[in-house]
């Protein structure tokens, strides 16, 4: 036998080895699939060796036996190739790349909240309504989850945003914070409560924004709501933007503004949690609170909420007045938490309203709810 060839196709080694003798016909054959594939050499009339296997594409001739077999040559042939070609790898993105362009997606976010540009707002107003969609899963969870987490992730978005300017002073870190600590608690409250509270889920299913509507319809509500909570936090982004000195006649105003909210988020805070022990207390049921802040006012988480969303514009007029170098940008700065506050203060006027209605009706021939009611102011405390 002659010296043994190994043979490969297009780079890749075949299964089998070739050999040839110096006689006039063929010596051996092997097998390349499970059915097999003749390779044959024979010489031709010059006496040179030439390759007549149809796997590497030689001479055409072919046996009997090759033209009378089940399963034609060139079909072998594309089958063994097809097999034997390399799978492209699956190009997949390493978890720290992935990591990385996320990294940057929220930095680039956090660049346009904190720039100035005309895509400010709409980027604080599309944060606001990620949280808002969690109406889908419960509607009145736009007003009340979704409603605190919403106010949380743009405060948390700016505050990202504030990490990477220079010289912020005093004033607009609290502004910041303040907004963050009143989402994360409101949204972590409701949530608490709608899962602890028996009366909850026959209130929230009599809500108006639990009517039945089409899935267009409520996307369509989620984003005007994510407009309204956009409005009443705007005051927190020009702050950012703008930021006051920190010591000024100017600054005074914006100082004043912080005190205002977070002495509401304070009330707020006591109130909501004073009412929820008295609910959840035994033999409290069916009674009227009126112990804590609620002595002297009937509704101060209202008062608080309002007192809060009050103050949070008030500290960022130094910075909005800044801003206001022309008649556009007046009208696009100030406008927006102009509707904010009197749409949010509007709100909880005319919801304590409709409560003190509901309690009329029910606790109206009770002796001992006339006197707490007189004693006791809507919303501003009775002293």
């Amino acid at each position: 036998p002659g010296p043994v060839l190994p043979l490969r196709v297009k780079g890749m080694p075949c299964s089998f080895l070739l050999r040839y003798s110096s006689t006039m016909r063929a010596v051996s054959s092997c097998s390349l699939l499970s059915r097999g594939a003749l390779a044959r050499t024979h010489t031709s009339s010059r006496g040179q060796n030439r390759l007549s296997t149809p796997l590497l594409g030689g001479s055409r001739s072919r046996s009997p036996s090759a033209r009378t077999s089940g399963w034609p040559l060139r079909e072998k042939r594309a089958a063994f190739v097809s097999s034997r070609l390399p799978t492209p790898p699956t190009r997949r993105v390493p978890p720290a790349a992935s990591l990385e362009a996320s990294v940057g997606e929220i930095a680039t976010m956090a660049n346009v909240l904190a720039n100035g540009s005309s895509f400010s707002f709409p980027a604080l107003w599309l944060v606001g309504f990620l949280p808002v969609c969690l109406g889908f899963i419960n509607p009145v969870y736009s007003f009340s989850v979704g409603y605190g987490y919403s106010i949380a992730l743009m405060s948390a978005s700016l505050l990202l945003a504030a990490h990477g300017v220079n010289g912020l002073t005093l004033p607009v870190w609290l502004h910041l914070y303040g907004g963050l600590a009143y989402g994360l608690r409101l949204g972590t409250f409701l949530y608490y409560r709608s899962i602890k509270w028996a009366d909850w889920g026959k209130r929230a299913s009599n809500a108006p924004e639990a009517k039945p509507m089409s899935a267009p319809q409520r996307a369509g509500m989620f984003v005007g709501i994510a407009l309204f909570y956009a409005c009443m936090s705007c005051p927190m982004m020009w702050h950012l933007q703008h930021p006051e000195p920190a010591f000024s006649a100017f600054s005074l105003v914006g100082y004043l503004g912080l005190a205002l909210q977070w002495t509401g988020l304070i009330i707020e805070g006591v109130a909501d949690q004073q009412k929820f022990n008295f609910k959840a207390a035994p033999g409290n049921e069916g009674k009227w609170c009126e112990e804590g802040l609620f002595a002297t006012s009937r509704h101060p988480n209202y008062l608080g909420e309002i007192m809060f969303w009050l103050g949070t514009s008030v500290a960022g007029f130094p910075s909005m007045a800044m801003a206001s170098t022309t008649v556009a940008s007046t009208v696009g700065i100030w406008v927006p938490p102009a509707l904010g506050v009197l749409g949010i203060t509007s709100l909880m006027i005319r919801v304590s309203g409709t409560l003190d209605q509901k309690q009329e009706s029910k606790y109206g021939e009770n002796d001992e709810y006339k006197q707490y009611v007189e004693r006791s102011g809507r919303l501003l405390p009775k002293l």
